[in-house]
């Protein structure tokens, strides 16, 4: 499962990528300075079970458990890009590899449709994407190219649009809101449903934690923990305003949003030993896997392991002692042990 950045040049899809991977990136003011498509592992996050048993599993961070997805950083969309406008065969044909996209729009309007700076407005831009993949869409329905199971299809009466939306779900991310000129589209994009969002505010807490200059888990707040100068402190204080109007920086809660909601996955942590949720090493809730919705617990055997797929019997959750038979689906955040037979 792959979770793709989209969106015209110069929107700060870079930015967002460096910030959700930690992957170096070039970051540039002008177009298309991604040319090549770059995936890296990135972390969506779910609340960690070992809490709520008052235990310490040494994996999560204040009870927050991140798990790897797979992102990728797509070139930039322009108008007629279905016509192969800019790199826009290149780009469309790399969107069939994510199961889940994440618009990334310039609220600020800084720039205009192709990137270049000037008088732009990111009301059309999300308008303008939305047509060029609608347009690929209807060129490639039947056809491989779409990255689409075999036989998915519009359903009878369902539009183009729908129906992409529908297998190809988008999340949008009003960027750069941490600018002044994007007060006047923040609250417009907001009731398309955008998540106002700061890729660089996210990009400068997560490096300022790895210089151990603050605590942080991403998607919550952070608390200073090293010295700063001047600039510093007056970075983070920009930062923390963003935090306490918007709730985080919006860019974890994106992702979140592409992978639990549009998608609809589950996380199930699987443990040996249903009392202790422990494996044979002693190590307490050591894994947790993603999987799609209407996963069962047989799909999770599987998962783990060919051999403890073929031998299952049943599968039982150390929450509340639920028995799962071979073709029962998971629940989002169980504890499971398997039962394997000779």
């Amino acid at each position: 499962m792959c979770v793709g950045l989209i969106g015209k040049p110069s929107s700060g899809k870079s930015t967002f990528f460096r910030a959700l991977t930690s992957v170096e990136t070039r970051i540039a003011p002008y177009p298309f300075s991604t040319v090549e498509v770059r995936v890296a592992e990135g972390f969506a996050t779910v609340p960690c079970p070992c809490r709520r048993f008052g235990m310490e599993c040494g994996s999560c961070f204040d009870g927050v458990r991140p798990v790897r997805v797979k992102v990728a950083d797509l070139p930039g969309l322009v108008p007629g890009a279905h016509a192969g406008r800019g790199l826009g065969n290149r780009f469309l044909s790399e969107v069939s590899r994510a199961r889940v996209l994440i618009h990334v729009l310039d609220s600020s309007g800084t720039t205009d449709c192709e990137g270049n700076p000037g008088a732009g407005d990111p009301l059309k831009d999300a308008e303008f994407v939305e047509e060029e993949l609608d347009r690929w869409f209807e060129a490639n329905l039947g056809k491989t190219s779409l990255g689409l199971p075999e036989g998915t299809v519009p359903e009878p009466g369902e539009s183009v649009r729908d129906f992409r939306r529908r297998v190809k779900p988008v999340v949008l991310t009003a960027n750069k809101a941490d600018l002044p000129e994007s007060r006047k589209f923040v609250k417009k994009l907001g009731e398309l449903g955008a998540v106002p969002c700061s890729a660089l505010f996210e990009l400068v807490l997560r490096k300022a934690a790895a210089s151990g200059i603050v605590r942080y888990v991403p998607g919550n707040g952070f608390e200073l923990t090293g010295r700063v100068n001047a600039r510093q402190l007056e970075v983070l204080e920009k930062v923390k305003n963003f935090i306490e109007t918007h709730g985080s920086t919006g860019v974890q809660e994106c992702l979140n949003r592409a992978v639990f909601e549009k998608l609809g996955y589950i996380a199930v942590f699987p443990v040996e030993n249903e009392k202790t949720l422990t494996d044979s090493s002693g190590r307490v809730l050591p894994d947790v896997y993603l999987l799609p919705p209407g996963s069962t617990a047989r799909d999770l055997a599987f998962r783990i392991h060919t051999d403890l797929g073929k031998r299952f019997v049943r599968a039982i959750s150390a929450i509340d002692g639920t028995p799962f038979r071979s073709e029962d689906p998971l629940r989002h955040l169980d504890v499971l042990t398997i039962r394997k037979g000779q």
